[in-house]
């Protein structure tokens, strides 16, 4: 068994910048477009902002095997704040915070596994917040059923070619379940069945309804 709890805080300065490739008029033009899908202040484009930032990680565990435990649980929490160094950029603080919980619990010959995430971006507008600083769902550790990072909200823009792009806009709150029945066949090869929730807000979680709520069931082998 292997039973631990880790704390640690990373610590120094960022800048953040959403660059434009060019300055030409069709470029900017087709930024303001993709920014705007996006829901993204086009204002803050092609704009630096440094940050000193301050990111406290608390990480427990309680599991009987690390890499394919049966029984226990893991606990991760953290919150990044980010701070501008500049005065004029002061209202372009904000505060990301993310909790996991995951337990394990043996069922007969299987093992059932749960995963809960919440995460929320303390900031006072979801326009102003960094697109790489949001939450995303979709892919094989999140929102199985759905592309890496494309689960909906979602919008659509032209490109320069006039074809119409998928583009996710993310949220400011997240809420994440993820449920297993892990049936070993072999001592190399098992079975599992699936069925993952979630959920993305641009503002607060009170804003998830049963209409922006995503489901995702299925079976697979490894």
């Amino acid at each position: 068994s292997y039973n631990a709890m880790q704390a640690g805080v990373d610590f120094g300065f960022e800048y953040m910048e959403t660059r434009i490739s060019n300055e030409s008029a069709d470029t900017r033009l087709m930024a303001e477009r993709l920014a705007r899908a996006i829901n993204f202040d086009p204002r803050l484009l092609s704009k630096q902002i440094p940050y000193f930032f301050v990111e406290p990680t608390i990480v427990i565990e309680s599991l009987d095997n690390t890499a394919d435990p049966h029984v226990g649980y893991l606990t991760v929490l953290s919150c990044k704040s980010m701070i501008p160094c500049s005065q004029k950029n002061q209202v372009s603080y904000f505060v990301k915070m993310l909790v996991q919980h995951t337990i394990f619990v043996p069922v007969y010959q299987a093992v059932v596994a749960l995963r809960l995430r919440l995460g929320h971006i303390f900031h006072r507008f979801f326009d102003e917040v960094m697109p790489n600083e949001r939450f995303y769902l979709g892919g094989s550790y999140s929102l199985r059923g759905y592309e890496t990072d494309v689960a909906p909200p979602v919008s659509f823009y032209q490109d320069e070619q006039g074809c119409e792009r998928i583009v996710p806009r993310g949220g400011k709150s997240m809420i994440n379940i993820n449920a297993e029945l892990r049936i070993g066949l072999t001592r190399s090869l098992g079975a599992v069945i699936f069925n993952d929730i979630g959920a993305l807000s641009g503002d607060m979680f009170a804003d998830v309804t049963m209409k922006n709520i995503l489901v995702a069931v299925g079976m697979g082998l490894r």
